[in-house]
């Protein structure tokens, strides 16, 4: 039974009361949501700032609203910059202090009223004389209201109101507090330290990159003053343990032997240029040593935090779907985020998906992808049903499944209040949605859980002073992510999402066919490594980068997703002709012999287990032992030899195959033209023609022969003949 309907009955009278008398201030315009296209949408996706936006040039910066919550007989002082971008002078005028048109309560209203730059038409609280200001320049602009009680009677309230000066504007709120009626909320942070969806870092192994990971992860950075700016035992860290354990994997070289790693740079994140000799410095082992660097610098930040740790490469689980290969990279970063849990003793069964609704099959989807039981999941709460029964942070949804309801407006404003261009406006619009939120429900004491997007970018200064409004504001109080998850596991399953149209929410590039894409890369990438010296190495890089693309973060950026993905595709491709067998035209003359082919090495690196088979394209040629393994030098050839057979006269098209260890193909196809002629048919031709020109000489010798025997046995007819007659002895 839920808890609201155990009170008791005083308790209950009371509480009706107070909600009646908020419900009247309820009342205003449509949700801004219905008339600020996108309002919805991620931190990232809303402007900064809409007030610096110049009327003829002229421009009106909010600084300071001095004390952000006063009490009734207390002054309020609003500091502003008004700045002169025009070429000649701002003639001395007057700035005013208007009190907003409506009030305001809605957290989309609130917003909308902060990026309106519209004059408004309410009363007049106060104005301040403005000297000169001259072309280009900036005047400083302070007024002082005498007493905050003349702006509202309530208990409890915040004020719209509007600076105006020389018809520039600047819209904010003023807080005024009289009593405490009501039950103060509680805040617990929860902040995202993930990487940027930068394209420069997951580019080809190159100085570029390297100095790209040390301004990523260097002192100074993002990263770097998120963990020491946003301190507190209310704060609870996000975080992708890939940052804290990179996992490089880079043991050895292009040829096997180890890299000498290079002596470190003073600056954690040098920059390359013409005087920095780079020769010899392995990009990887560079990168490698920087994110080392980086990896403990914040480890020694987190120590004793006890972090929410997220999957490793904080993959979009709301998009990754069945894909196999893909699977594989979420077991993967399911197991590394747990060894890195455990050195931090920390948890990771929270999920943080990019989509902030929540659905039944939505949970199941979660826990497959992650194979591990789903300790809760972080959703939007406007985007729950409202029930009064379940006002705190910590709910559990109808299936049983344990929420972390984050304020969305109110984490909104938050990340524009620690960025310097916007944090005075940010911080009162952080007070004016806390005070939003406080008014649902002013008499139930609840817990509210604070989580800016992805990508929070806090200045050390602006983070203090957003930090000590929270902690000053009368109806905030704090407390922690560990009490919000007792809150979920011990609620009553009756969350549900929100009926009606919603807001949408940015779409991710990892579609269904990107991630078969992918799923393809990552195959072709593994057949291809089998045959370079440097196969590991180079292997391990695209791997690291092919799953990159997985982060959530890159639905703020899907043309840095294509870039990324588009340059590995490259370099695949170039290694997948790089290996080939060189076009020739062969003339075979004979019934046996054998054919050769030269084989090419493009790489800048080795390759061995390279098979090359010869595919006649009919039997007119048979090749014997047709695949021939094969090891290249960088840039170099080599001869194959196979054996033939001829089988009749003829052309006969040979396919040459380049493939790896497995079979599949690491090079291009090269066709071949084989003109065959057996030497047999010809042989006996010749042979036969021979043995009958012998045999006629023959005969027509012998023939001659007898002619010539006969002649000569006619001795005395034969002309010019000398007879000799024999002396007789005496």
């Amino acid at each position: 039974m839920p808890p609201a309907s155990r009170a008791c009955p005083a308790a209950l009278v009371a509480l009706l009361a107070t909600l009646i008398l908020a419900l009247p201030i309820g009342f205003g315009p449509p949700p801004a949501s219905a008339a600020v296209p996108g309002a919805n949408a991620a931190a990232s996706a809303l402007p900064l700032s809409a007030k610096t936006q110049a009327v003829d040039g002229v421009s009106l910066h909010l600084d300071s609203v001095t004390p952000a919550v006063a009490a009734p007989d207390e002054p309020v002082t609003i500091t502003a910059s008004l700045r002169n971008g025009t070429a000649s002078a701002r003639p001395a005028g007057t700035v005013t202090v208007l009190k907003g048109d409506r009030r305001l309560t809605r957290p989309a209203d609130l917003y909308a009223w902060t990026q309106d730059v519209s004059p408004a038409t309410g009363a007049l609280l106060g104005s301040a004389p403005i000297g000169e200001v001259p072309a280009g320049g900036t005047a400083a602009v302070t007024i002082t209201l005498p007493r905050a009680g003349d702006l509202s009677s309530l208990p409890f309230d915040v004020i719209p109101v509007s600076v105006e000066a020389a018809g520039a504007v600047a819209h904010t709120f003023v807080g005024v507090h009289r009593a405490k009626e009501y039950e103060p909320l509680s805040l617990a942070w929860l902040l995202p330290v993930t990487l940027d969806p930068l394209p420069e870092l997951a580019a080809a192994p190159s100085a570029q990159r390297w100095t790209a990971w040390g301004e990523v992860l260097g002192e100074g950075s993002r990263l770097a003053r998120l963990t020491s700016a946003m301190t507190g035992p209310e704060i609870t860290l996000a975080v992708d343990p890939a940052l804290v354990d990179p996992d490089l994997n880079l043991e050895a070289g292009a040829d096997g032997t180890p890299v000498p790693t290079p002596t470190p740079a003073p600056s954690p994140s040098p920059s390359p240029s013409a005087e920095v000799d780079l020769t010899g410095v392995d990009p990887l082992r560079r990168e490698a040593q920087i994110r080392t660097e980086g990896a403990q610098r914040l480890r020694t930040a987190l120590a004793g935090d006890r972090p929410f740790v997220l999957p490793a490469g904080d993959p979009d689980l709301a998009a990754i779907g069945t894909e196999p290969a893909l699977g594989e990279v979420l077991t993967d970063a399911r197991e590394r985020a747990v060894a890195v849990a455990a050195d931090l003793d920390g948890r990771t069964d929270v999920v943080w998906p990019a989509d902030p609704r929540f659905s039944e099959e939505a949970a199941k989807r979660y826990a497959a992808r992650l194979g591990a039981a789903v300790g809760a999941v972080i959703v939007d709460r406007d985007r729950l049903a409202w029930r009064l029964d379940q006002g705190n942070a910590g709910r559990k949804s109808e299936d049983g499944t344990p929420l972390l309801a984050r304020e969305r407006w109110l984490s909104n404003a938050a990340a524009r209040a620690v960025r310097p261009e916007t944090a005075a406006e940010g911080r009162q619009e952080f007070l004016a949605q806390s005070f939003a939120v406080l008014l649902e429900s002013p008499g139930l004491a609840r817990t509210v859980l604070v989580a800016p997007d992805r990508g929070f970018d806090p200045d050390p200064a602006a983070a203090g002073a957003l930090l000590a409004l929270a902690r000053a504001v009368p109806w905030l109080s704090t407390t922690t992510l560990p009490t919000l998850l007792d809150q979920a596991a011990g609620a009553d399953a009756v969350s549900g999402p929100v009926s009606g149209p919603e807001d949408p929410i940015p779409a991710s590039p990892l579609t269904e066919p990107a991630q078969t894409r992918i799923a393809r890369d990552l195959g072709e990438a593994a057949d291809l490594a089998a045959i370079r010296g440097d196969g590991r190495r180079v292997l391990t890089d695209w791997r690291h980068r092919l799953d990159a693309l997985t982060a959530t973060a890159w639905r703020s950026n899907p043309q840095g997703f294509d870039e990324v993905r588009d340059g590995v595709e490259r370099e695949l491709a170039a290694s997948a002709t790089a290996v080939t067998v060189a076009a020739q035209t062969i003339n075979f003359f004979a019934d046996t012999g054998r054919v050769q082919v030269t084989v090419l090495n493009g790489l800048d690196v080795p390759v061995q287990d390279v098979r090359v088979r010869l595919v006649p394209g009919n039997p007119r040629l048979r090749i014997e032992g047709e695949t021939k393994t094969v090891s290249i030098g960088a840039k170099s050839r080599t001869t194959v030899t196979y054996q033939a057979t001829a089988l009749a006269a003829g052309p006969v098209t040979i396919e040459a195959l380049v493939t790896g260890p497995n079979g599949t193909a690491v090079g291009p196809t090269t066709r071949m033209l084989v003109r065959v002629t057996p030497t047999g048919a010809a042989v006996y031709w010749i042979l036969g023609a021979i043995i009958v020109v012998v045999f006629a000489l023959g005969l027509w010798r012998n023939i001659r022969s007898r002619r010539r025997s006969d002649a000569d046995a006619v001795g005395p007819e034969t002309p010019n003949a000398i007879q000799v007659d024999e002396e007789e002895p005496r």
